[in-house]
């Protein structure tokens, strides 16, 4: 049951996120499932690895996965580990990406950018106040997710 709740909520977030972006001027994409085929023409799906790409009026991108946790604050062990790593490397390119997290029971929504978490650690907690704040449920803005942009630390080898 409360998974079905969970599933509910994330959806309402992700409409909400759309909808916010797209008055603020940005462009949200949302990803989509990928399939491989296997033998008998079986499918079998590729997760996406993060829930949504988007794109600011001056050409700015980020990879944001949107999570939403009942309580106060998330751990860590609540994300997946794949996710993670691909913000990671998006962050290691100087890509803004990573974690755009409704809190239900302070009704904020703050950004935590892939770097942030996995420098933090396994043992980890995280609150609203230890992401960018972007405001609460209905009225939140999107732009300081772009201005959280992290400075490279690898640098893409050119193999000619």
């Amino acid at each position: 049951m409360a998974i079905a709740k969970n599933k509910n909520q994330g959806a309402f977030f992700e409409k909400i996120f759309e909808h916010m972006a797209a008055t603020q001027n940005v462009l949200p994409q949302k990803q989509h499932l990928a399939f491989r085929y296997l033998r008998g023409g079986k499918m079998l799906p590729i997760k996406t690895e993060l829930d949504f790409s988007i794109v600011s009026k001056t050409g700015q991108v980020a990879y944001i996965d949107l999570k939403t946790f009942a309580g106060a604050h998330f751990t860590f062990s609540q994300l997946d580990t794949t996710q993670l790593k691909r913000a990671v490397r998006y962050n290691e390119w100087g890509v803004c990406s990573g974690f755009v997290v409704h809190f239900v029971g302070t009704n904020e929504v703050a950004y935590f950018a892939g770097q942030d978490i996995a420098a933090a650690g396994p043992r980890s907690r995280f609150m609203p106040g230890t992401g960018v704040a972007l405001g609460t449920l209905l009225h939140f803005k999107v732009a300081p997710i772009f201005a959280s942009l992290p400075k490279p630390t690898a640098w893409p080898r050119l193999h000619l």
